[in-house]
């Protein structure tokens, strides 16, 4: 019985620190990819994607994008395969995050008060989602995209934007 009631209070504090509006510590376990990277919390592990972004691997594994849009991806990351891994070089496994849920998606502290998102829409992995409106972050994810424009890099080079304008804004 004690068991039990154990699990209870310990389900119900870990739901109420997910919910809360307060940074929670968490520790990288696994990087799956530029979008999708895996935590843990306790004995908890948890899957998170970027907030606010829309990144090139959502646009690749999108039922609905162009041949040309994937195929614009393909030749980045060809000519680029270090953006393929991007997360990899600013994120390390077995460290701990600071991380802020937001409508099923996660706000990633990856370099001090630098979010994910910010990262990787200075490097053109990702553009601001169309109709993204979060008083709290639109400013920062905008402003890190104007850098990404001005890098030229990613998404802004070699014309994939424009092979998938299409998809990024239906």
């Amino acid at each position: 019985m004690d068991k039990i009631i154990y699990v209870l209070i310990m389900e119900s504090f870990f739901a109420s620190l997910l919910f809360s509006k307060e940074p929670l510590m968490v520790i990288l376990k696994d990087i799956i990819s530029n979008n999708v990277q895996q935590f843990n919390f306790r004995n908890y592990t948890f899957y998170c994607t970027p907030y606010g972004i829309l990144t090139l691997d959502d646009l690749y594994t999108s039922n609905s994008v162009s041949k040309g849009c994937k195929k614009k991806i393909d030749e980045l990351f060809i000519k680029r395969p270090d953006l393929k891994y991007f997360t990899n070089s600013k994120m390390h496994i077995e460290q701990m995050y600071s991380i802020e849920l937001k409508e099923k998606k996660c706000v990633i502290y990856a370099s001090g008060q630098k979010t994910l998102a910010e990262l990787l829409l200075e490097n053109g992995l990702a553009v601001v989602k169309p109709g993204f409106s979060d008083e709290e972050f639109h400013n920062y994810f905008k402003k890190a995209q104007r850098r990404g424009e001005h890098s030229n890099e990613g998404i802004y080079r070699d014309n994939t934007l424009r092979a998938c304008i299409v998809e990024i804004y239906k």
